[in-house]
């Protein structure tokens, strides 16, 4: 994770690359962090307030993971 963060400041083309990594990264710590949650017991509700965003849309974008 460091070294994708040293990149941002190396360039466009680098940093570009570098933001793009840093969102799948993420994308899939999302991924896992909502299956956690929902196997935890955690309501769609729970999750889309830790999101800040309405439980339907949580729920839309996520059902499919459990």
């Amino acid at each position: 994770m460091v070294e994708l963060i040293g990149r941002l400041g190396d360039g466009p083309e680098v940093g570009m690359v570098a933001v793009a990594r840093l969102r799948d990264l993420l994308d899939e710590e999302r991924l896992f962090q909502v299956g956690e949650a929902r196997r935890a017991g955690w309501s769609w509700a729970a999750v889309g307030a830790a999101f800040g965003v309405t439980p339907q849309a949580v729920h839309r974008m996520f059902a499919w993971l459990v």
